[in-house]
């Protein structure tokens, strides 16, 4: 998987913004009274910046890095309680609403409903009437005689009226589903793979229902703070969609398990079920949550508790699993040759270690593979750069003398 560029930006952008938040040492932390409101400020002045370069994602149609990039600005906009900013990342949702409904993609299309329900329902923020777009959402489902779904949507719209009609066509069109499909059946000479097929879709059906009612369970106990008591209701869930060889559903939901674990700064729990996903889904899922997990780990008092109070047995652990898992993200980076965002995790993972005083993991390893890119991409300031954050002395005799070969070679 190729980050875009745009994300790679992003990470520096918000980086940047958010300097106040960082816990190096050589940063000078803005004085209490004053860093709410220069931080809003601050907000407010690059959201046009933000708001401009999500929409040139939507006008390219790369609709998922968009709605990606609305959630991390979500992140930090509502945290400052800025209600105008939110409103316009949620008019956004709408616009990929609608672009997911018109091409008939109607499970994507769903979910980015519930993502804007959300936005209405969490943060206040004051409802756009999207009854035409539902209602022809609504039709999707019940053409694809999936009743279940298509109820649960008829029972969002505004419009009474537009409630009574879809919920009249959806139990005619229901009723005749289930009519033509005894008829087949009956039908001595029907193929058996048309049964199997609406088995199938039927099972799919179940479990779709199953998935929305674990999931709004979940979200209740996660607005109430009660993050693992959320998490644990749907890795059982998750568990249970892998015994009967579900695992790419499965899958789905502990990516929302790490979310919510995220959110809660249960860093502890994050680490186990992070080791559940697939190898791939991991991988996508970990590139795709950098930028947030990285501002977690900015705020978390656990780890200021366990510094102030010199736990180290408990810091040593902690921090090493954190290490650990932006260790990952580094390789797979340069694995895919994003050579800035590497560099800006590399940083922090050498901040987290000079932050917590715990015994220093050797990255020269790591550090050459990004060196190597660098000289591979004819970066070569950055990789001398790089090089001379090397501890061992052979091998930054080593890569000096490679690079300024490459780059004579070059010239």
């Amino acid at each position: 998987m190729i980050i875009n560029n745009y994300l790679i930006s992003q990470i520096k952008v918000y980086s940047k913004i958010f300097v106040s938040m960082s816990m190096k040492k050589e940063k000078i932390k803005p004085k209490k009274e004053k860093g709410g409101k220069e931080l809003k400020n601050l907000l407010r002045k690059v959201f046009p910046k933000v708001l401009d370069t999500i929409n040139d994602l939507i006008e390219r149609k790369q609709y998922d890095l968009a709605r990606e990039q609305i959630y991390f600005a979500i992140f930090k906009y509502q945290k400052e309680a800025l209600s105008d900013e939110l409103k316009k990342l949620t008019d956004l949702l709408i616009q990929i609403f609608k672009q997911k409904v018109e091409a008939k993609e109607i499970h994507a299309a769903r979910y980015t409903y519930e993502e804007i329900e959300n936005m209405w329902e969490s943060y206040n923020v004051k409802r756009t009437d999207i009854d035409t777009i539902l209602k022809i959402l609504i039709n999707q489902f019940i053409e694809k005689n999936n009743f279940s779904i298509a109820t649960i949507l008829i029972n969002k719209l505004s419009s009474l009226t537009l409630k009574q009609e879809l919920t009249k066509f959806s139990a005619e069109m229901e009723d005749n589903y289930k009519a033509s499909i005894k008829k087949e059946m009956e039908e001595p000479f029907k193929k058996g793979t048309d049964i199997i097929e609406d088995f199938v879709n039927a099972e799919l059906d179940i479990i779709a229902d199953m998935n929305e009612k674990k999931i709004m369970k979940a979200n209740d106990l996660k607005y109430k703070g009660k993050y693992l008591k959320s998490s644990r209701i749907l890795i059982d869930h998750a568990d249970y969609l892998k015994k009967i060889d579900r695992d790419d559903i499965s899958n789905q939901i502990l990516t929302k398990v790490l979310d919510t674990l995220l959110e809660g700064k249960e860093f502890e729990e994050f680490f186990i079920i992070s080791n559940s996903l697939s190898i791939e889904s991991r991988k996508k899922y970990l590139i795709r949550i950098i930028p947030i997990f990285l501002e977690k780990l900015r705020e978390i008092e656990t780890l200021k508790k366990y510094q102030k109070e010199a736990l180290s047995d408990e810091l040593k652990k902690l921090t090493i699993h954190m290490t650990d898992l932006l260790i990952q993200i580094f390789k797979q980076l340069v694995e895919d040759k994003e050579i800035h965002a590497a560099r800006y995790t590399y940083d922090e993972i050498e901040n987290m270690l000079d932050s917590y005083h715990v015994k220093r993991t050797d990255m020269d390893p790591h550090l050459k593979l990004l060196i190597n890119l660098c000289i591979e991409k004819k970066n070569f300031s950055l990789a001398t750069t790089l090089i001379n954050k090397l501890n061992s002395l052979t091998l930054k005799q080593e890569l000096t003398k490679f690079s300024a070969e490459m780059e004579d070679n070059y010239k």
